[in-house]
């Protein structure tokens, strides 16, 4: 089993909890974290594909994925990278949600 929990991202309160079975993808409990006044939305990896399922006005910071940055040439943009990368998903839990 696996939770999906959305956050609001200011407040840090809990709005949202969905359970689905392990070997669903995270990216399916989307459209149900998000409660509609969200403007902006942190995600880690698993939610890859979100702007294409909901259809609103909405600032998406979805982390890539780690094969993707194993695969950059060392160096600064690598490490740029990684720490964006890990700003977005480091916000737990996985989805976190500000409203405007």
């Amino acid at each position: 089993m696996k939770a999906h929990i959305g956050v609001d991202a200011d407040s840090g309160l809990v709005h949202t909890v969905t359970t689905t079975a392990a070997n669903e993808a995270d990216v399916e409990q989307v459209s149900d974290l998000l409660h509609g006044k969200e403007d902006a939305v942190w995600a880690d990896s698993g939610y890859r594909g979100a702007q294409s399922r909901v259809k609103r006005d909405v600032q998406w910071h979805i982390a890539g994925r780690s094969s993707d940055m194993a695969k950059m040439p060392e160096g600064r943009a690598k490490a740029r990278a990684r720490k964006q990368e890990y700003q977005k998903a480091a916000s737990e839990p996985r989805c976190s949600i500000r409203s405007g």
